[in-house]
């Protein structure tokens, strides 16, 4: 006597004994299909395709700026002393951990895709596009993913890329 669930080649037998021959296939391929139209509708956005977002901040002489940036352009841009601003084009905002984080005159730009079978696919992918305006005395740190980085008139920058997402 064969145990029963440990054995796969009993299950599959046991289930084709149970269907006429032919209901078998179209039994499996019904699965099938019923199975890609469920990824399917896991994959489908459930929110807004791009929300627009702006930061302004007041900072001193020496201010830092750092972000973090799993997938999107990143531009940074000499300013007026004292002010920095923030513009944010966020892609799948609803799939995406966005946050802007002022501690001092350390301001933080976090953009991180929220862990999921949506990101799976290649159609969709969360995002930001990022353009910051800062003096050109801020310390600016990037860590990026996946997307161009421009730095213009800055004097003091980094820049760092990793593969897929930013850790």
């Amino acid at each position: 006597m064969r145990r029963m669930g440990t054995n796969l080649t009993y299950i599959l037998e046991h289930i084709t004994g149970i269907f006429p021959k032919g209901h078998f296939r179209r039994g499996i391929l019904s699965l099938t299909i019923v199975s890609m139209l469920i990824l399917a509708m896991a994959c489908a956005n459930t929110g807004p395709l791009e929300e627009m977002r702006e930061d302004t901040f007041n900072v001193g002489p020496s201010p830092r700026l750092i972000v973090q940036n799993d997938n999107g352009r990143i531009d940074v841009t000499s300013g007026p002393r004292g002010i920095v601003v923030i513009q944010s084009s966020l892609r799948m905002p609803s799939k995406l951990d966005y946050k802007v984080i002022r501690e001092g005159d350390t301001i933080t730009v976090r953009a991180k895709q929220q862990p999921g079978i949506r990101n799976l696919s290649l159609i969709n992918i969360p995002g930001a596009d990022l353009t910051i305006i800062a003096p050109s005395s801020t310390f600016v740190s990037l860590l990026t993913g996946n997307g161009d980085v421009e730095i213009e008139g800055m004097r003091r920058s980094e820049e760092r890329r990793v593969g897929k997402e930013c850790r």
